[in-house]
């Protein structure tokens, strides 16, 4: 475009968010992940189940994770508690 001009940009309709989490195993073979069109608690486990469901020949899934509130929440608690200690929660140092 010449200088101090500006082509006009037609978007069709509202911008729609959605949100995925993922992990990746610890030797880089297998990306895990789900999406979802809220960044909360339901789609951490909804990540959880799949995780468990793909690695279920292992006795115990370890997970390095941030301290975001999905992560601590009472909800993602009951659903870990019900995993029986299948899955371990790993937190980083604020």
């Amino acid at each position: 475009m010449l200088p101090g001009t500006q082509k006009e940009v037609v978007t069709p309709g509202q911008n729609q968010k959605y949100y995925v989490a993922g992990a990746i195993t610890g030797w880089g073979e297998d990306l895990i992940w789900v999406a979802g069109k809220s960044k909360c608690s339901a789609l951490f486990i909804q990540l959880v189940d799949k995780l468990c469901e793909k690695f279920q020949h292992y006795k115990v899934i370890h997970l390095i994770v941030d301290n975001y509130i999905i992560h601590t929440s009472k909800i993602t608690q009951k659903a870990l508690d019900s995993k029986k200690g299948k899955v371990q929660l790993h937190f980083l140092p604020p």
